[in-house]
């Protein structure tokens, strides 16, 4: 990890049912009358329309921020654009006029302070069994934050939640020397799982190349891939914005740019391809800015988070971290100017 750099991972949740029950004389809190039962397939639906955007804008590449180089908008970039709007809507528990069932997606974002001893060793040191351990480690506190965090305090949208936790997936595996302890991982979260939560017998941990182009003779591995590449469109728009890269290039309302389109520099390109996500959290902090009802009454409340490691004795904490919007420029401040 280079010096001054701040680490960070994400992870996306994606239900693959989304079942709402009511008893017959009850009605939801928000949105239309349903019936006792109703169900959504989320993770099919997003990449329903994953493959029309794809299908509409005529791209069919990898989607990596990283190969987002130089200063042009190209097919590469549009499709980004689309399917990073398509991810911040997923992440919603309600529809924007209260419409349920939504696809209910969540993602966290979790950052380590620049120049963490531990960390330089981790990442520049030569045990690859203690790095391997180390990742395990951090998958399991991920894991059971994002789920603590995003599926919880919902009481007044829904009566209960309910996860059962189906798999994981893992972009790539090449940079592992043996496969994932699935003891280390999911045994020792079990315990530590709040009420609601549970693993699935069946529960598997399954690693996928991130370029769709390359899983095309597996159906369900070609899904996983876009998903993993929407989660880093994700991590990449939260660093974006966190660093404070974003300020000054992009309105918090603005149009995509035409095909050729040429920037002054890479990062004005990017600020269009992660507005999107720029927009959903600028809003999110306006509304946390008038009071927290009216950020609790918002369909992406708690939807997504990031959290700042810091060391606490031989462990760690993770404490939640929110976005502020300056008073005077009306810009979201970074979390970490600099870094």
């Amino acid at each position: 990890m280079p010096e001054g750099k701040r680490h960070a991972h994400g992870i996306l949740v994606v239900p693959e049912t989304l079942t709402l029950e009511w008893p017959p004389e009850d009605s939801p809190l928000f949105g239309e009358v349903i019936t006792p039962a109703q169900q959504l397939l989320p993770r099919e639906g997003f990449l329903s329309q994953v493959q029309a955007i794809r299908t509409e804008i005529k791209y069919d590449g990898e989607l990596h921020t990283s190969e987002m180089t130089g200063k042009e908008w190209s097919k590469r970039e549009a499709y980004g654009r689309r399917v990073l709007d398509l991810s911040c809507d997923s992440l919603r528990q309600k529809g924007p006029r209260g419409e349920l069932p939504y696809p209910f997606f969540r993602f966290g974002a979790l950052f380590f302070p620049p120049n963490t001893p531990y960390l330089r060793e981790f990442y520049s040191g030569d045990d690859p069994e203690r790095k391997l351990k180390y990742f395990e480690t951090l998958m399991r506190m991920a894991i059971k934050g994002v789920l603590h965090y995003g599926y919880t305090g919902l009481d007044h949208v829904f009566a209960s939640v309910e996860v059962e936790v189906l798999g994981l997936v893992l972009d790539g595996d090449e940079h592992l020397r043996r496969p994932i302890d699935e003891m280390r991982v999911i045994e020792r979260l079990k315990p530590e799982l709040r009420p609601g939560f549970s693993i699935a017998p069946g529960f598997e941990i399954r690693a996928v190349d991130s370029n769709p182009s390359r899983c095309e003779a597996d159906i369900r591995e070609r899904g996983d891939s876009e998903l993993l590449q929407a989660t880093d469109l994700l991590l990449g728009a939260t660093r974006f914005v966190a660093d404070g890269t974003y300020r000054g290039l992009c309105s918090p309302v603005g149009v995509a740019p035409v095909l050729r389109t040429k920037f002054g520099s890479r990062n004005e390109k990017m600020a269009h391809v992660y507005q999107p996500f720029c927009s959903v959290l600028r809003k999110s902090a306006e509304r946390r800015q008038q009071s927290f009802a009216s950020w609790k009454n918002s369909g992406h409340y708690r939807s997504f988070s990031a959290s700042q490691a810091e060391p606490l004795g031989e462990g760690w904490k993770f404490p939640n971290i929110e976005w502020e919007i300056d008073e005077e420029g009306q810009l979201l401040i970074p979390l970490f100017p600099g870094s």
